[in-house]
């Protein structure tokens, strides 16, 4: 759904009316609070936030909205309609494909202008052979607006490749022509004299898939039949048997299958709460600019809903107040990744490298399943995605880890699942990635034949210099020696109760493994046990390898019943980080973030900032000890959603918290003085800084008086809000801000700061 927020626009420069010809649809109803900024004369393209450039006709009084799609690598035609003038507007993809208009109109658009397809002799027409348009591959996405009183007809065509069609009734049906053709149907229905949001995605070739999104609805069918593998030509509207009509903009094919986790987000994307980067290109050179989004308009932060429209690190609103928390996610930006994904080892392995290879992928709940037999490595400290080719690789194949040895310099992968073909099967082949020499090598071992396996754990052992994988059950342990090339089966491992008495302990599919190099042990938690109506578990265990034995906790508390988590060792603080995770495929996935103590044998669970969406699928989680960040790699959010992103997560309970904040005082009385209340405890920090603005673009510096800030007759006031937990993990909170009376219930007694006297500690 979309939220219904205020709209606010940011002007500098002369602001231009938008110009129309014929009548003007309905605006939608808000995403999201927009961001709009005049560009200056001579601007060639911008950017927010370092996202995909969008570029711009020369000219003054161009408008700059937040939200459109921009140019990505691989971008084979953009159309952003930009010109809101004459009678062509321009490929701004690199391909600059010549576009032909028929009789078109110009009007306000979903972002700046459109385009009206008004009648039957409207069109509009793009041709490219080289390269061309689609292949086997492809997304075609636009923003249409259909007349109230349409009564559907042919939205977008592309000779030889597909057909567009809205019904009577508003769905969207895209036909494919293959032979026998195949159609797709939006299960959502278009929006009339509204804007909508229309995605169409060929999933090829390998996942044979046909993908749509409408409204961040999506529908998915499997096919058989090979689809057209060149088109040339896209045409919207000119249909003389009826076409839709209405307005379009923002038309874009990309040569990917673009995730529907992605096209989700463009029906909803909108700018968040906080400061907003505008990088402008001009042929003079660059600048840059920074406008807020979402600011306050009542005078006092005193609730959830307040407090959340803040920016945050490490600090977060928790049952109507802001308090300090030890962890902060972000999501790293990198244009070249690999495809979603889910059920994929990833392994950190030096050197600023993370190792990820395979999986099962196909942002479909429909099986069979595709497996992939990519190699991939991604970089912590440049954050960029590498993919390596190799002359051989394990057959493609998911629910299996990896792991690495920093003494053999190489990732063991044995066993693994394909479950993309009607009969499943499971590997017994043992492979080896020679991290160094990027090259996969299979081993043919002696000894113990290692079974067809997959749903393990495994850690290499730098004690025994040896790999050992454990299996689901009561199951021994297997130990691979990568310098003799052998497999070794070992006895059958007791399992113990803190009492050291003989216990029935099955240890599960799936489950969470790490090994402990302080105590050099090892350990498990979770997993599932049986096939079909599976059990799930939350029992907590130690394996120690020199006694070849388990033993089962007794924690106060732990994570609820899972599998497949976000997992790993911090090395500098020396415990294990366990995040989200998930039980059957079609659950729930989990948001939770938990610590596990080895040094006391407790689980203790605690809160981030910017905390992802729910995810699992995960075998391993990354943490580099030189840069003191966690990396989730891709994973899965829902049935229907698998994702291509990189999650950092850092944890640290010394860390500086942070929140800023941005009152709009238009709302409210400007002579209102300052007040704040809080709670310290112990050596715990809290402090402000305040700074001024009469545009919302050119701020003042910062000032810790608030007095010389409050005082001030400037339209937007920022606050910069510093927490800290103390020596004893003390946590300091902030109950109220703002411009106003202060409540003085005596709710909160420790603190209390004025418009003449505010508490600024280091």
């Amino acid at each position: 759904m979309r939220p219904n927020l205020l709209i606010l626009a940011f002007f500098l420069g002369t602001a231009c009316s938008d110009s129309a010809s014929g009548p003007a649809p309905p605006r939608p109803a808000p995403l999201a609070q927009d961001l709009e900024y005049t560009a200056p004369e001579g601007t060639l393209a911008y950017a927010w936030d370092e996202g995909p450039s969008v570029p711009l006709p020369q000219g003054a009084g161009r408008k700059i909205p937040f939200g459109e799609a921009g140019v990505t690598r691989d971008t084979r035609l953009y159309l952003p309609m930009s010109e809101g003038i004459g009678g062509t507007t321009a490929d701004a993809s690199p391909n600059a494909v010549p576009v032909e208009l028929r009789n078109t109109a110009w009007g306000p658009g979903r972002f700046g202008q459109a385009i009206e397809l008004s009648s039957e002799s409207s069109s509009l027409r793009v041709r490219s052979k080289t390269p061309p348009l689609f292949r086997d591959q492809w997304t075609f996405e636009l923003w249409f607006n259909p007349p109230p009183a349409g009564k559907g007809g042919r939205v977008a065509r592309a000779p030889g490749v597909f057909n567009l069609e809205l019904d009577r009734n508003g769905h969207a049906v895209l036909e494919v022509q293959t032979t026998p053709p195949i159609a797709l149907r939006s299960r959502a229905a278009a929006r009339r004299g509204e804007w909508n949001f229309l995605a169409c995605v060929l999933d090829g070739p390998e996942i044979t898939a046909l993908r749509m999104v409408l409204n961040g609805d999506p529908q998915v069918m499997r096919y058989e039949q090979k689809p057209a593998a060149v088109g040339t030509e896209l045409v919207l509207g000119g249909d003389p048997q009826g076409g839709m009509g209405g307005w379009i903009d923002e038309v874009r094919v990309r040569s990917s299958a673009t995730p529907t986790k992605e096209l989700i987000e463009r029906w909803t994307e909108g700018p968040e709460v906080g400061m907003h980067r505008l990088a402008i290109e001009k042929a003079q050179g660059k600048e840059q600019v920074q406008l807020w989004a979402h600011p306050l308009t009542e005078p006092v932060v005193d609730d959830q809903e307040a407090w959340s429209h803040g920016t945050h690190e490490h600090t977060l609103a928790v049952d109507g107040r802001l308090r300090w928390v030890p962890g902060h996610w972000e999501e790293i930006p990198a244009e070249k990744r690999p495809l979603a994904r889910t059920t994929h080892p990833t392994v950190y392995i030096g050197d600023h490298r993370v190792f990820l290879w395979g999986g099962e992928t196909r942002d479909t709940h429909l099986s069979p399943m595709v497996n992939t037999d990519d190699t991939w490595i991604f970089r912590t400290d440049s954050l960029e995605w590498e993919r390596v080719f190799t002359e051989i690789a394990p057959d493609g194949a998911c629910h299996q880890p990896a792991a690495y040895s920093p003494d053999h310099k190489v990732v063991l992968y044995a066993g693994g699942w394909r479950n993309d073909t009607k009969d499943w099967e499971e590997f017994s082949s043992t492979w080896l990635y020679y991290t160094e020499e990027g090259r996969w090598e299979r081993r043919e071992p002696k000894g113990h034949a290692f079974p067809a396996t997959s749903n393990c754990g495994i850690y290499y052992d730098p004690i025994l210099k040896e790999f050992l994988v454990f299996r689901a059950g009561r199951g021994r342990v297997l130990a691979f020696d990568p310098d003799k090339n052998r497999w070794k089966l070992w006895p059958m491992p007791r399992y113990l109760d803190l009492e050291g008495d003989e216990i029935d302990y099955s240890p599960g599919g799936s489950f969470m493994v790490g090994y402990d190099p302080e105590r050099e042990h090892v350990l498990i938690f979770g997993g599932g046990l049986g096939l079909g109506e599976q059990s799930y578990q939350d029992i907590t265990a130690i394996f120690d390898p020199k006694e070849n034995s388990y033993t089962v906790l007794e924690p106060d508390t732990a994570p609820d019943p899972r599998v497949r988590s976000g997992f790993a060792y911090d090395t500098k603080r020396k415990h294990f980080v366990l995040f989200g995770g998930v039980l059957g495929q079609f659950s729930e996935r989990k948001t939770d973030l938990w610590v596990f103590d080895p040094g006391t044998g407790q689980w203790q669970e605690h809160l981030a900032s910017n905390t992802p969406s729910a995810r699992g699928g995960y075998y391993g989680m990354a943490y580099d000890p030189d840069v003191d960040r966690f990396f989730l790699l891709c994973g899965r959010h829902a049935p229907e959603i698998f994702l291509d992103e990189v999650q950092s997560l850092h944890f640290d309970p010394t860390a500086w918290g942070r929140a800023e904040y941005v009152f709009d005082r238009r709302a409210f009385p400007q002579e209102s003085e300052w007040f704040a209340r809080w709670k310290q405890p112990g050596k715990s920090i809290v402090s402000f800084r305040f700074r001024a603005s009469q545009d919302g673009v050119r701020w003042d510096s910062w000032n810790e008086d608030i007095a010389q800030v409050a005082k001030s007759d400037a339209r937007f006031v920022q606050v910069a809000i510093t927490l800290r937990a103390g020596a004893e993990g003390e946590v300091p909170e902030l109950y109220a801000m703002g411009f106003g009376t202060d409540p003085g219930d005596g709710a909160f007694p420790e603190s209390k700061a004025s418009s003449s006297t505010v508490e600024a500690l280091r």
